[in-house]
């Protein structure tokens, strides 16, 4: 006999994947985002955030200059193009500080977004995160980091690919 909480229950939480590689993320239609330097599920995308930091990071006053990414720390090997960028899966990257800070602050509008319910989910999202980017944030104020100039390589990433948990609830709204 079913109980009195079946209609009440939720089905569960589906979690969407991008595969291993870039090409097998292109495949199954997922988006390189800028922003967090990861493919990630389409569904899970905030192009408007991605978009925002994307013309941020193209401005040629940043430090270094226009889209300040390389293959090593003296800045010598400069990645050109975001598509390239968007290949080098798994692989060490380097930033300037001043794009490392942004990268920190740029999620913001992303959460405020996910909370006024412009956007449905949020990859790349977890608490630890969230700390490690106050912690920077703070260091950078509390060192004078963000004032423009003091820029150069101080910041390395690995270019990834993230899941997206859509729970139970939004894969019957969305």
């Amino acid at each position: 006999m079913p109980s009195h909480n079946d209609h009440d229950s939720h089905p569960p939480p589906m979690i969407l994947t991008c595969g291993n590689s870039s090409a097998e993320a292109r495949s199954r239609g997922c988006v390189f985002d800028l922003l967090t330097n990861s493919w990630m599920p389409a569904y899970c995308a905030d192009p408007t955030t991605d978009e925002e930091y994307r013309a941020w990071v193209l401005e040629p006053t940043r430090d270094l200059g226009s889209f300040a990414f390389s293959h090593d720390e003296e800045a010598q090997v400069h990645i050109s193009t975001e598509e390239y960028l968007s290949d080098l899966v798994g692989q060490h990257v380097y930033t300037t500080t001043e794009n490392h800070l942004a990268y920190c602050i740029f999620p913001a509008r992303r959460m405020h977004r996910i909370v006024m319910g412009e956007i449905k989910a949020m990859a790349h999202n977890t608490f630890a995160h969230t700390v490690h980017c106050t912690k920077a944030l703070l260091k950078g104020v509390e060192d004078g980091g963000i004032e423009k100039g003091k820029g150069g390589i101080g910041s390395t990433f690995d270019v990834g690919i993230v899941d997206c948990v859509v729970d139970g609830m939004q894969q019957h709204r969305g």
